[in-house]
């Protein structure tokens, strides 16, 4: 209030100031946080599936709740044969089940904007120089707002995470970054339950194999010359098992008068090539060869031994030696 000389209220003095950069500011960092919050509580969620089944439907569930989506949904595409799979999929009735199966040349303008960047559609029904097909597959399949955000592979598109809204929307950049690190958080965790499936698929059967093979031994070593599978007959009768190998170094197990053959050995194996060994332990004989294990990338990782015992036909090899210098 502005006062007069009797002490009277004789105006109001109103001041206006701009807040808006302010104001945008804090719905920004209000947003980030909870979008940090969401990506932790997503990430230790998707940590705990066991398969790739439970991952997508998890990821899918958790961003549907978050945004008030209608429907969203994981496509993989397959360009040299135009169709785009839809692996994965949630939502309510409101936009109802979309088909398995998309032909890609009945959308052209989306295939064309997922080779450059993430889709924000805030009204598909709006959209101009869309064709005649494409407006009614929209229209038939009640999608009207909608963020694609596309993880690419040597320029190709590979993989989509699609979040949908039957109504029009104003997507924010935090919501549109959101879907987006959803799509790569889920995508690490689809490859890391595969990798796992992958890799108990190749320990059953190198079990089987180990098993197999009697009177043998079988090691996969690391770079670090450090045991990383320790299975066979031959442990077990020597009263061996994993655990008296796994985590622990060449070195640390082999005899010391013999873990000089056995550095060499190795050595040429993670050098790319293979080895045979034959040695004597402890009044056994055995017979090892090694041969070197590429990883993912092509370089050698590890190094794949099997070791015989041979003492038997040391033996034998021995006694028909004698027998013959007999016999001359």
């Amino acid at each position: 209030p502005l006062l007069n000389d009797a002490g009277q209220v004789s105006a109001i003095i109103h001041q206006v100031s701009r807040v808006t950069e302010l104001h945008q500011a804090e719905v920004a960092e209000q947003e980030r946080q909870q979008r940090q919050a969401f990506l932790l509580k997503l990430s230790d969620a998707l940590r705990t599936e066991p398969t790739e089944h439970a991952v997508a439907h998890r990821a899918l569930a958790l961003l549907l709740e978050q945004l008030g989506l209608d429907r969203c949904y994981t496509t993989t595409y397959y360009l040299d044969e135009n169709r785009a799979d839809l692996d994965y999929q949630l939502g309510n009735d409101t936009v109802p089940p979309l088909p398995n199966h998309f032909v890609l040349s009945d959308y052209p303008e989306a295939l064309a904007l997922t080779f450059t960047n993430t889709v924000v559609i805030e009204d598909d029904w709006e959209r101009q120089g869309l064709s005649e097909a494409e407006q009614r597959n929209s229209q038939q399949l009640g999608m009207r707002a909608l963020v694609a955000a596309t993880l690419r592979k040597e320029h190709k598109p590979l993989w989509s995470l699609v979040a949908i809204s039957a109504r029009p929307r104003r997507w924010t950049p935090g919501e549109i970054a959101l879907v987006e690190e959803v799509a790569e958080r889920t995508w690490v965790a689809l490859e890391r339950v595969r990798a796992e499936q992958a890799l108990r698929s190749t320990e059953q059967r190198l079990r089987a194999l180990i098993e197999n093979l009697p009177g043998a031994a079988v090691f996969i070593v690391n770079r670090e010359l450090r045991y990383e599978l320790a299975e066979g007959e031959t442990l077990r009768q020597m009263g061996l098992g994993p655990a008296d190998f796994l985590g622990r170094t060449v070195q640390e197990l082999a005899p010391p008068e013999l873990w000089p053959d056995y550095h060499k050995c190795f050595q040429v194996a993670l050098a790319g090539r293979s080895f045979e060994y034959e040695h004597e332990q402890g009044g056994r004989a055995f017979s090892t060869r090694g041969a070197p294990l590429p990883g993912p990338g092509g370089t050698v990782e590890a190094v794949l031994a099997v070791s015989y015992d041979i003492t038997e036909r040391r033996r034998s090899e021995q006694v028909l030696r004698e027998s013959e210098e007999r016999l001359r």
